[in-house]
């Protein structure tokens, strides 16, 4: 698996901008595609870069496998309207025709003759129908909804509401944060009045809002804050019940331990490549503002993201906490609360911006909620209808493939926040989204597995079976003692950024089941109210989820150079050029190997394809470059040498059907070719694609779509995609040179992408169509050559030739 070494090429590092499209070609080439009846004359042919060296005499081995190959715009006032006044923030649903701007919804609905004032800080924000509008309101073919967020005065309400386009009018509702109460925005007065814990007052507000002193890193609070919870020790419903959320049981690397990261890291996966949006209070990035200390924060919401951290730094603390995870991820600060509090509106404009970045991006990954309500009375509707707007653009976020995890919330009956009230204990203590069948609902427990007594029990106000898991909490991490169903929650967004590095394919529901099924069942017996499945564990989740490499098997020692296809779902086809530079042919299906036969030589390369489970397509360059080629079926076998071209330094074919392949040809000039084959039509015109290059590998996604990876002049890697009816697209960056590299696809929608770096190992990165190129994977090394081959079922076959000459492969599936 990946490990960080020396020379590991730093533009290999996964940023914000690797993957992006550019809108000019790999520098120094002529990309214009063209066709051509005949290829120019090479003016240089280099034989020599075909690589290889003497090898040892030919000899075979027993198949045998191995664990290792030999080695040798919010701002501080902006967007905080209280309901001051007689004036109610408010969130208004209106439908406007699909073809008017959401932007236009204003001067299209005439809201504002009932006094409406749109709050331009969150504004109009489109969001999907529910099932009752689509049956009810809304013609989806003709019609769109959005959300107006801003202030009414409370008189004009029900003329707003009468208004025929508006559909609903909610109150726009604070949030806070699920920390425990001690660690709250407070000023000195409440605090020297309240003591440790929330006065009474609380339970009737929200919060006691301060803002925390910008660039400064709390750590420390005063003691006088940080006392037990009042617990009711016979209420405990598991156990004996954690009540002191100011007493640290371990540090976060004791977390890490405890749930297995570190062994997670060990393999090499540290949440590289993976972006986890942090919706909550603000994060002081590095870059963003004077004396912020949180590096590789790369954007967020609003304008002024990175330089604001509300609820006494609550929102650094859950960064701090995925971090201690996943120490290599990518942060976006998405902060939904201002010097006056957060409010739904926030957290509904922090999310469409991170869906609307996913749709554009392919990042976030992952969002974490460690905020919410603390009683039904603060937003019934919010609290129990699923047909919230702010709930509806949380599952819109699902559905578009990013993960949620939500704070199930601190008003466990044992030892509840005051915040609460009487709203604790099951079945009145998870609300709203946080509760919601789709998301990722968090309690907690501490290191020594002891049951948190304020973590919310279930069942939640939208979902019987709440919580999922438990999270740990209480640890000395960013304060300290990291507390609350607040600090559980990053933690398993950390996780979740190493199970989403090992697996980027992993959806929501694939995550969740490997952390329920995995779970350490601490209560009753299978899900229970208090603890759901159990306490998270991390590795053995990360096992369940992590794509499966099977160990390495060496095939055939010693080779010159070896070539190989996957042929039907259970065999290959492996090419081996021997010590005296001649290629024999050998198959496995279905476990059972066949025997070798002689193909061809002397020759410099070969490359092989599989059109069907019955063909195969061999093409060998010979000594003065002349690409040929010989097909095979399984009732002909061999058929005749077709000569094709010359000289040419690589030549790679591609399946677009059982009955047609593009062929590929690095050619002599150093241009890229591209000729298409047809059974019943046999060769097509050549086309230039692009040059010149230093190498090319190819992969076909589905029968209409093919991906060229190229090395430019600038020794920079390139990708290109051909569609049937749409031609070529634009040239996209992926990353730094390699000295070698190879491509293949499991799915229509994804490529394997593997790069041998200059250390000769050899490293693994997917793409998926839905959150691009993921972290590079370290899969072996050190290797001479390598190539990987699939047809397409999900499986993979990675082919290496090792620096001691043997053959090697390895299964992924």
């Amino acid at each position: 698996m990946y490990q960080k070494e020396t020379d590991d090429p730093e533009e290999w590092r996964v940023s914000a901008s690797e993957g992006a499209e550019i809108s000019d070609v790999p520098p120094g080439g002529d990309s214009t595609p063209e066709e051509l009846d005949e290829l120019p004359d090479a003016e240089e042919f280099d034989a020599g870069k075909m690589g290889g060296a003497d090898a040892p005499p030919h000899a075979e081995v027993d198949v045998e496998t191995v664990d290792e190959l030999p080695g040798g715009h919010l701002g501080e006032e902006s967007g905080e309207i209280d309901g001051d006044g007689g004036k109610e923030r408010v969130l208004v649903e209106v439908k406007l025709p699909l073809d008017v701007d959401a932007d236009m919804a204003m001067a299209e609905t005439s809201l504002a003759s009932t006094g409406f004032e749109l709050n331009p800080d969150y504004g109009v924000i489109p969001i999907s129908a529910s099932e009752d509008q689509l049956a009810a309101d809304i013609d989806a073919g003709t019609e769109q909804i959005v959300v107006l967020c801003g202030e009414v005065d409370r008189e004009k309400l029900d003329e707003l509401k009468s208004r025929p386009n508006v559909l609903s009018v909610r109150k726009d509702s604070r949030i806070a944060p699920m920390s425990a109460p001690e660690l709250e925005d407070r000023d000195d007065e409440t605090a020297a009045a309240s003591g440790a814990v929330a006065s009474a007052d609380a339970a009737e507000s929200p919060e006691l809002a301060v803002e925390a002193v910008p660039g400064q890193k709390l750590v420390e609070h005063d003691e006088a804050q940080v006392q037990p919870m009042s617990e009711d020790a016979s209420s405990c419903p598991i156990g004996s019940c954690d009540c002191s959320p100011g007493t640290a049981k371990g540090t976060i690397q004791d977390v890490a331990a405890y749930l297995g990261v570190d062994a997670i890291h060990d393999e090499g996966i540290t949440g590289q490549g993976i972006v986890v949006g942090v919706v909550d209070g603000g994060i002081r990035a590095s870059g963003r503002v004077s004396g912020g200390a949180f590096d590789n924060v790369t954007d967020g919401y609003p304008s002024n993201w990175g330089q604001v951290a509300h609820w006494s730094g609550h929102g650094e603390m859950c960064a701090t906490d995925v971090r201690g995870m996943a120490p290599d991820t990518e942060l976006y600060d998405i902060r939904v609360a201002g010097s006056s509090g957060g409010y739904l509106s926030a957290m509904l404009a922090g999310i469409h911006w991170a869906i609307t970045k996913h749709q554009q991006t392919g990042d976030p990954d992952i969002l974490t909620f460690s905020n919410g309500i603390f009683q039904e009375s603060w937003d019934a509707d919010y609290a129990r209808n699923p047909n919230h707007p702010v709930t509806r653009k949380v599952v819109e976020a699902i559905d578009e493939g990013i993960l949620v995890t939500f704070a199930a919330g601190n008003c466990g009956a044992t030892c509840p926040d005051g915040r609460c009230g009487s709203d604790n204990g099951p079945g009145r203590s998870i609300w709203g989204a946080n509760g919601h069948p789709k998301v990722i609902t968090v309690g907690a427990v501490n290191k020594d597995e002891q049951f948190v007594g304020y973590s919310s029990q279930g069942p939640a106000a939208l979902s019987a079976e709440k919580p999922d898991i438990c999270g740990i909490t209480h640890f000395e991490g960013y304060f300290n003692s990291d507390s609350g169903t607040s600090a559980a929650t990053p933690i398993t967004a950390g996780v979740l950024a190493l199970m989403k590095q090992a697996n980027p394919a992993m959806d929501q529901d694939a995550a969740k089941a490997a952390m329920k099924q995995t779970a350490k069942d601490i209560g009753p017996s299978g899900h229970d109210q208090h603890s759901g499945s159990g306490i998270l564990q991390a590795k053995a989740a990360y096992d369940a989820v992590k794509e499966r490499w099977s160990r390495w098997e060496r095939l055939y020692k010693p080779a010159f150079d070896v070539t190989a296809t996957t042929r039907g779902t259970d065999g290959f086809d492996m090419f081996v050029t021997a010590s005296n530079q001649h290629v024999y042919h050998r198959a496995r299906k279905g476990g059972q190997w066949g025997s070798w036969t002689r193909v061809v030589g002397p020759v410099l390369k070969s490359s092989a394809l599989s059109r069907s489970a019955d063909s195969l397509d061999f093409f060998t360059i010979t000594g003065n470059g002349t690409l040929y080629r010989r097909p095979w079926t399984e009732s002909g076998g061999w058929g005749n040498w077709d000569r094709i071209v010359g000289p040419v330094y690589d030549a790679i074919a591609v399946p677009r059907g059982t009955d047609r392949f593009d062929l590929f040809i690095h050619y002599g000039n150093d241009h890229v070719y591209r000729r298409p084959w047809t059974a019943s039509g046999g060769w097509g015109n050549w086309e230039a694609v692009y040059g010149p290059v230093q190498q090319m590998a190819v992969a076909a996604r589905d029968d209409d779509t093919v991906d060229l990876m190229i090395e430019a002049s600038n020794r920079r890697l390139y990708r290109r995609t051909l569609t049937t009816g749409g031609g070529w697209g634009n040239w996209e960056y992926v990353a730094g040179r390699a000295v070698e590299m190879s491509l293949a696809s499991r799915a229509p929608d994804g490529l394997d992408l593997f790069v041998t770096m200059p250390n000769r190992s050899l490293y693994h990165r997917t793409w998926t169509q839905a959150d691009g190129w993921g972290g590079l994977e370290r899969v072996g090394g050190p290797v001479r050559k390598h190539l990987a081959s699939s047809q397409g079922d999900g499986d993979l076959d990675l082919f290496t030739l090792g620096i001691d000459g043997s053959v090697y492969r390895r299964h992924l599936g």
